[in-house]
């Protein structure tokens, strides 16, 4: 309910303010340079849509590809990567110490969650590992996941700091790739259909693994 208040907020400020003409392909450019002068405030509130975000369990991944098309690779790295770990760590802390039963009551039960929940207590740390590099389940969803589970916030922390890295990394060049034209809109496309293939074959193989050694083992 939240997340579609804050849509549709969103879409009412959008035609208020009449901004769908800044929208266009030709006015990119003029849309990425008023962020930027924005000075801090820009990343400042990049920084809250990834927390803000994470909190109510949607994925901000988007916000890790706009901080490399606005402020380059370097910067923009630094800003996704700052973003995605305090988005990570406000959730889990909030989630755990203080709306435990709330999302216990909405996401206990959840597929994915009890999925997540039962490799972490089998392999502990390194399913925090496994699925922050191969990203196959939203971040948001581990995060809440991973707060439910009796895991140390420590270990958390430490492991999704180093898993979050190629995710940072490829989404900030490609944002980057594209804001410098070293890459245009359909090969962003072809680029990213590729990458999304890549995911879900190793997800695949992955779980099917799983699957088969947990039948086997029943035999």
């Amino acid at each position: 309910m939240l997340f579609v208040l804050i849509i549709a907020i969103l879409i009412i400020l959008f035609y208020v303010f009449k901004l769908d003409k800044y929208f266009t392909y030709k006015n990119v450019l003029e849309v990425k340079n008023f962020i930027i002068n924005l000075s801090f405030l820009g990343p400042l509130i990049i920084i809250v849509f990834f927390v803000g975000l994470n909190l109510i369990g949607m994925p901000n991944v988007f916000f890790v590809f706009l901080s490399g098309y606005l402020y380059g690779f370097y910067y923009g790295f630094i800003l996704g990567y700052i973003g995605t770990i305090l988005g990570f760590t406000f959730s889990f802390i909030s989630v755990r110490y203080f709306f435990q039963d709330l999302f216990l009551k909405k996401y206990g039960k959840n597929k994915l969650v009890l999925k997540i929940e039962e490799y972490t207590e089998k392999y502990k740390a390194w399913s925090i590992l496994f699925f922050r590099v191969v990203f196959a389940i939203p971040y948001s969803i581990q995060n809440i996941a991973y707060a439910l589970t009796k895991i140390n916030f420590l270990i958390y922390f430490i492991f999704s700091l180093i898993g979050c890295i190629p995710q940072t990394l490829i989404f900030v060049l490609l944002g980057y790739l594209l804001s410098s034209g070293r890459i245009n809109l359909a090969q962003f496309k072809n680029i990213f259909f590729v990458i999304v293939v890549i995911i879900t074959v190793i997800s695949s193989v992955y779980f099917t693994y799983l699957l088969i050694k947990s039948k086997i083992k029943k035999v």
